[in-house]
């Protein structure tokens, strides 16, 4: 038997609801419920959230468009579109990355020898150019 759920009072004050859900797609369904069910235009909806009017509309039409669905599903590229990256593999460069230490630039790696390091000078052209 699943746990006995706890009682609130109903309430419109998005800090209480905020308090409430459980899950970023019912959190997104709360913000635009009252535009969806009762024509609550979104700019007010945008002042008593503090979520910006712009995100408010696109969310509710997406809603409008494909229903409960549109608050689940990721927005993917087109398959055509090859200028990004699957998820899959962003989270695995993000996890590898975080592997990684940080690489500092030669100026700041006291470690290096002088020589090394840069000196602040233009460089010199090309040592096999000669006259």
């Amino acid at each position: 038997m699943p746990p006995a759920r706890s009682r609130h009072d109903p309430t419109d004050d998005w800090t209480q609801i905020q308090l409430f859900v459980a899950s970023p797609e019912q959190e997104s369904y709360e913000l635009i419920r009252p535009i969806v069910l009762f024509g609550q235009p979104p700019a007010a909806r945008a002042r008593e959230t503090g979520v910006p009017e712009r995100t408010l509309r696109r969310t509710a039409a997406r809603f409008d468009t494909h229903g409960m669905r549109s608050l689940f599903e990721l927005e993917l590229p087109p398959a055509d579109d090859r200028r990004r990256l699957p998820p899959e593999i962003c989270r695995a460069i993000h996890e590898l990355k975080a592997e990684v230490p940080r690489i500092r630039p030669a100026r700041d790696r006291p470690d290096l020898p002088g020589a090394l390091r840069p000196s602040g000078r233009p460089p010199r052209g090309r040592a096999d150019s000669g006259s």
